[in-house]
């Protein structure tokens, strides 16, 4: 199955709800820009819902990175 993913990798130097996190997310390869976008802002939080609630935690986006990303169950 093709699809497209985002992960998002985050560093806190303390406790993780007294400090702001530095966050580097990696978007699929594949994705077209438009994609990118969507995943970039689903997973900072811009987007709304569930990923909405740590936006005020991350202090700090290392910038984001198109990469291979593979899934296999």
């Amino acid at each position: 199955m093709d699809f497209n993913a985002a992960l998002l990798r985050f560093m806190s130097p303390g406790h993780m709800l007294e400090v702001k996190w530095k966050v580097a997310p990696y978007v699929d390869e594949r994705a077209d820009q438009g994609q990118q976008d969507a995943l970039t802002q689903i997973f900072s939080g811009q987007a709304g819902g569930h990923l909405a609630g740590l936006a005020p935690l991350i202090g700090e986006v290392l910038g984001v990175k198109a990469a291979p990303i593979e899934y296999r169950s």
